[in-house]
């Protein structure tokens, strides 16, 4: 019986040291580093509430004057399919890695054409100083929405930089902008285009939103 014991024990761990060679000192899932470009053709917008500790997303068609927002998605329609497996499996020691390490490997994408500006035309008066029609993208600061390294407020151009460089998980980028002057005016609705480095322009407008004003 003892002997018995004793075979079973050897067997499972000669099965665990496999499994571990396999997975660590052979690689188990080797995800690859190859990066697919993919080209912007939809340019989209949606609210932000920002008047909490953290912003989310919000169908709400009111916004507090201090805490206008927006969510901007610049989207690849016709990539399909993005979510396959991005792997290299490995065998190491007679024991299939497959059947050690499950692999979920996404893939890399980065822009084919890169941003080269981002403009927001206010639809109405924001204060007595900038009047309908102005270009307002300086007054907005940006926070990254998913993987650029941290969620910080940041200009908008060093924004359109990072975006344009670093890889993601998606054939998108995703990130929300911030009013930073206060809305004095009862309205607000806002224009917004981005110039590719081909020459193409897209453009989207925002929901037209009421301002909710301080109380006095």
């Amino acid at each position: 019986m003892k002997k018995l014991i004793k075979a079973i024990y050897v067997i499972a761990l000669v099965t665990l040291l496999k499994v571990v060679q396999s997975c660590v000192l052979f690689g188990g899932c080797e995800c690859s580093d190859e990066v697919h470009y993919y080209s912007i053709n939809s340019f989209e917008v949606s609210n932000v509430d920002n008047s909490g500790l953290y912003p989310v997303a919000t169908e709400a068609s009111t916004m507090y004057a201090s805490a206008v927002a927006f969510s901007v998605s610049m989207v690849d329609t016709t990539y399909a399919d993005y979510y396959a497996c991005n792997c290299i499996t490995k065998t190491g020691l007679g024991f299939n890695s497959a059947y050690a390490w499950s692999c979920d490997c996404s893939m890399n994408f980065l822009p084919a054409e890169t941003v080269e500006s981002f403009k927001a035309y206010t639809l109405f008066d924001i204060n007595d100083t900038i009047p309908a029609g102005s270009d307002v993208a300086k007054y907005f600061l940006a926070q990254e929405s998913y993987g650029y390294g941290n969620n910080l407020y940041m200009e908008l151009d060093e924004t359109l930089k990072q975006m344009n460089i670093t890889t993601q998980d998606a054939p998108s980028i995703h990130f929300s902008i911030f009013l930073s002057v206060p809305v004095e005016e009862s309205e607000a609705e806002f224009a917004l285009e981005i110039l590719l480095d081909n020459g193409e322009v897209l453009t989207v407008n925002t929901d037209r939103v009421s301002i909710t004003q301080p109380t006095i």
